[in-house]
């Protein structure tokens, strides 16, 4: 990454001169962003470590945590394109995935808040008395049991119902951008191969400017159906403090995404150039991710604030059953913990789709016997008034016979 001194475009790049430069420059971007993204990953990883120390509500943190990582993950890969920048594409495509990912774990986020006891009540997790999103829902005054749109979408689109199918279009919602965005950064990489995609190209013949297209209704849509989920359940989510958090996935989206357009259009309109061997798409994509690394700091210490740790228990006031799916302890499933995939599964389910779901559940032989004698009816005839249900919270799915760490096994 070079920031750009005004040359005279009379200087040849080959000259010493402007070598020394550019390898003066290379050195110090690289050291700087290392260090401010050594700093950030540092930050977010004391703080993931502090709440897996007080890993109480494993269905919010867990979450949480998922939410976390993504610093640690902005921070190295920007570091990384901004070293080899002529790799940047195939790189960013990591942390451009996982940015989608966070997205609907802040919206899977704000469900289990819902469901979740009030900050009054205990936060021992063997305690089962939580809510579904259907008690949630019949609990909304009436005033909330509807949901304007909002300008302009509002001159063409009618009020919602806020009932079950409003819950699953806030799923689909987000989970249509966790569709989207590995579709769009795969077909960017393979663009990028064949020398088609051009990143920061405002032409026609370039793949940039239908790639930033699509991504921009995509993820105008998730943030729309966030917005709308947060006003149809403002009162409910004030006590967890739903804004500060959405401010900081709001952000973290507006640094991906919209801030490499504006600087795609200061190097359409010649405010960004050539510098040396480096191409003005180079010299913009260095900028883009040095200030990535240095804002990626800005956003730890925000999520200190947005995600505290303080308001959990830690393992030594808690329960030795506690202790043994949290705490100190990785559990049994490390990427359930860090990085909630089996909330996600559920999630997807809720949608619409029927996919496989991850459970902690292994019978032991004398179960296996029992039910054999039909010992399991009770348990199948559960199941079946679940499936009934319709459309339900996740952390309904998640409470009923299935502890929260233990997710080795899978169920239909």
């Amino acid at each position: 990454m070079v920031f750009k001194v005004r040359l005279s475009h009379s200087t040849p790049s080959s000259t010493p001169t402007v070598k020394g430069l550019q390898s003066v420059w290379q050195l110090i971007s690289w050291v700087v962003a290392g260090l401010f993204a050594a700093l950030a990953t540092f930050l977010s990883l004391h703080q993931i470590y502090q709440h897996r120390q007080r890993f109480s509500k494993p269905k919010e943190q867990r979450k949480i945590i998922a939410i976390l990582w993504i610093v640690p993950i902005y921070a190295i890969n920007s570091w990384l394109s901004l070293r080899y920048v002529h790799a940047s594409v195939y790189i960013d495509a990591i942390r451009d995935i996982y940015e989608a990912y966070v997205l609907h774990m802040f919206l899977s986020l704000m469900f289990t808040y819902l469901c979740s006891q009030s900050n009054n009540e205990s936060n021992n997790r063997n305690e089962k008395n939580e809510k579904d999103m259907n008690q949630v829902i019949d609990e909304l005054d009436e005033d909330h049991k509807i949901i304007h749109h909002l300008f302009p979408f509002s001159c063409i689109l009618s009020p919602w119902s806020v009932d079950r199918s409003f819950l699953q279009i806030c799923y689909r919602g987000t989970l249509q951008f966790c569709f989207f965005k590995p579709i769009t950064t795969i077909l960017a990489c393979i663009m990028e191969v064949y020398g088609l995609y051009n990143e920061g190209s405002f032409s026609l013949k370039s793949g940039y400017i239908y790639i930033s297209i699509i991504m921009n209704m995509s993820i105008t849509r998730a943030a729309y159906v966030l917005v709308l989920f947060y006003l149809a359940f403002k009162k409910q989510l004030y006590p967890y403090g739903p804004v500060p958090k959405f401010l900081c996935i709001k952000a973290i989206l507006f640094l991906s995404f919209w801030q490499s357009v504006v600087l795609a259009g200061f190097a359409q309109f010649q405010f960004i150039h050539n510098f040396g061997e480096y191409t003005t798409s180079d010299v913009k994509t260095g900028i883009n991710n040095m200030l990535l690394c240095i804002e990626m700091v800005l956003i730890a210490i925000a999520h200190r604030y947005a995600f505290p740790y303080n308001q959990y228990h830690h393992p030594t006031a808690t329960t030795s059953n506690n202790n043994n799916g949290g705490g100190g302890h990785l559990g049994r499933s490390l990427l359930n913990n860090h990085f909630a995939v089996g909330d996600v599964l559920r999630d997807v389910n809720e949608s619409g789709f029927n996919v496989v779901l991850p459970t902690g559940f292994v019978p032991t032989t004398r179960e296996v016997r029992q039910g054999e004698r039909g010992g399991f009816e009770k348990e199948e005839r559960e199941e079946k008034e679940e499936t009934t249900v319709g459309t339900s919270s996740t952390c309904s799915a998640e409470g009923k016979g299935v502890n929260d760490d233990d997710d080795d096994g899978w169920r239909l």
